[in-house]
């Protein structure tokens, strides 16, 4: 096979993967959508399937800047790849200070193959605030991979987004009068 055509091939692949993907209308999600500003929160994100009949090689979260804390729990079969961060300025901690944050997190080897799902999850403490949360993922298949990274701008919602980020709601304890930063 000559290598414009096997570049056209994988070219058409992976519009193809696209489409099945954005037809299937699962997307990257958490596992619980709401949790409560200043505690720990397990968010696990929820891979329902590969890019289009290609299996999933590697999942990577982008932490959102609020976090300073965040640790993976490790996964058989997958490798765990954490991208840290210099704080501009020292953060005081529960028990030490902090001048560093886990910017990103990627499992990586797998497969996981799309006729499967699986779970992903990540011990985060939350920042003390309420409202949304987005965690922009990359879902990375043997060919291919959905970028789930849309965040809504002003008088959209999540709902709006073709390819919507992971998103936690932090709302208040109830009987508090706490409210939005």
């Amino acid at each position: 096979m000559s290598a414009i055509l096997k570049a056209a091939t994988r070219l058409i692949s992976g519009v193809l993967i696209l489409a099945v993907s954005m037809g299937a209308k699962a997307h990257v999600v958490l596992k619980e959508a709401t949790a409560q500003p200043r505690s720990y929160y397990v968010a696990t994100f929820r891979v329902p399937h590969g890019c289009g009949v290609s299996p999933t090689i590697a999942l990577r979260v982008t932490i959102p800047p609020e976090i300073l804390i965040a640790k993976p729990m490790p996964k058989p079969g997958w490798h765990i790849k954490m991208t840290d961060e210099s704080l501009p300025q020292p953060v005081t901690g529960e028990h030490k200070i902090l001048t560093g944050r886990t910017a990103e997190i990627t499992w990586s080897g797998g497969p996981l193959p799309s006729d499967y799902f699986d779970e992903f999850s990540i011990m985060v403490f939350l920042p003390a605030r309420t409202g949304p949360l987005y965690f922009p993922t990359v879902q990375v298949c043997e060919e291919g991979e959905i970028r789930w990274v849309d965040v809504p701008s002003e008088g959209k919602t999540i709902k709006d987004m073709p390819f919507p980020a992971p998103t936690v709601t932090l709302v208040p304890v109830p009987g508090s009068n706490e409210h939005k930063e």
